[in-house]
């Protein structure tokens, strides 16, 4: 069978017995991201160094007052939104921290902090980013989005955090289309980029998991480490998304209470993880403090296959399930 599994991470495993280590092609989804929840990020490719032109709108906006500034981007329109934000902080020097992306034709329109961040992409113009030449204006008078409730707006807002959202998981997904890394979502740039607030948000991570789902049909892996979810519901609905899900890791969230597992298993969801081999919970406060209790490790254990009899890894240790993946229990 080919079960891909979380290789081991960074800190000790814990429970029945010492971790084996296992296939390591999904190790990076628990266990990779850094300390501030970062994934690896690959390069952009076809870059060129900018033309000498002097960009237009530049010399007219030195004496504005420094704040949030809109700047509008030709030309990358269709290109992977995370690859270029990488590409515009590598030739700023510094990050663009670009905030409420939208897109009106073939224009992006970006938010950015401050004046001099707008200057600096303004001396870009002319650069190319795959294939394509960029130019950039700072718009005086920002144009206004809409929420969904303008005239027109609401298709075209729709339309562009489909395109952001689809660009993120292809940055996500393994090349099988049979993993997921969804760790660290809040310290991605094309979240941050959607100016989206808090990951608990459940109409967030259910778009993303639909979307998901549609893209790849046979996940069997997934990562939410790194969330700081201290409920499950937002991603209640992973086994109706993903009935072939065997491996999750909920390493490094804020889970203190068990009963939040309750939401994906048969006692309190109608599409149960029921295929579910490999759990992490590692670095939750529900777990740490089950394991600092007397027989912890029995214990956690229970509590786990409660909820998950079909569980034979636990925080990469191996332990012995109650019944076989796709089996009814009782």
């Amino acid at each position: 069978m080919n079960n891909q599994s979380f290789g081991r991470g960074g800190g000790r495993g814990r429970g029945r017995g010492r971790g084996q280590g296992g296939n390591p092609v999904f190790s990076r989804l628990g266990a990779s991201t850094d300390q501030n929840g970062h994934t690896g990020s690959g390069q952009a490719d076809g870059f060129s160094q900018p033309g000498s032109g002097v960009p237009f709108g530049g010399a007219s906006m030195v004496g504005q007052s420094d704040g949030p500034v809109q700047v509008s981007i030709k030309g990358c329109r269709g290109k992977p939104e995370a690859s270029l934000f990488k590409f515009l902080n590598m030739k700023v020097e510094r990050p663009v921290n670009a905030t409420n992306v939208n897109y009106r034709g073939e224009i992006m329109y970006i938010t950015v902090p401050s004046m001099d961040i707008a200057q600096e992409l303004l001396k870009l113009s002319g650069i190319r980013f795959y294939g394509e030449k960029l130019s950039f204006q700072i718009k005086p008078h920002p144009v206004k989005f809409g929420t969904g409730t303008g005239s027109g707006s609401g298709s075209s807002d729709s339309a562009s955090i489909r395109d952001r959202l689809i660009a993120l998981l292809q940055t996500r997904a393994d090349p099988q289309g049979s993993a997921l890394d969804l760790s660290g979502l809040a310290h991605d740039p094309i979240i941050q980029s959607m100016g989206a607030g808090s990951l608990q948000d459940s109409k967030l991570f259910e778009a993303i998991l639909v979307l998901a789902a549609q893209l790849y049909t046979n996940v069997i892996t997934i990562s939410l480490a790194n969330n700081g979810l201290s409920s499950l519901r937002p991603v209640a609905n992973l086994g109706m998304h993903f009935p072939k899900l065997r491996n999750l890791s909920l390493m490094n969230n804020m889970i203190s209470d068990f009963r939040e597992l309750n939401c994906l298993s048969e006692s309190g969801s109608k599409v149960p993880l029921s295929n579910l081999s490999e759990l992490i919970l590692q670095g939750n406060p529900a777990s740490e403090a089950e394991l600092r209790q007397p027989n912890g490790g029995a214990s956690y254990v229970e509590k786990v296959q409660q909820r998950f009899p079909t569980v034979s890894r636990l925080d990469m240790n191996p332990v012995t399930p109650r019944a076989e993946p796709g089996q009814e229990t009782s």
